[in-house]
């Protein structure tokens, strides 16, 4: 059984970066998304201000996911 996917919107400091923690330790696989990032398997770059950005980004990550 795979395990669940959670995205997180600033996973990268703070709050976020508390939760992105928590979900891991939970089994959970954590993707992030910040807008001063690259892409990588568990980090998209998007600036959640401008919806085309956040169409596309999630986009990205339904194509490569099953279940978010």
């Amino acid at each position: 059984m795979s395990k669940p996917v959670a995205v997180i919107v600033g996973g990268r400091t703070g709050i976020g970066a508390a939760s992105a923690c928590m979900l891991t330790q939970r089994g959970f696989r954590v993707i992030t998304v910040s807008k001063r990032s690259t892409d990588t398997d568990d980090t998209y770059c998007c600036d959640i201000s401008d919806p085309e950005q956040v169409e596309s980004v999630f986009s990205r990550i339904s194509s490569k996911e099953k279940r978010i």
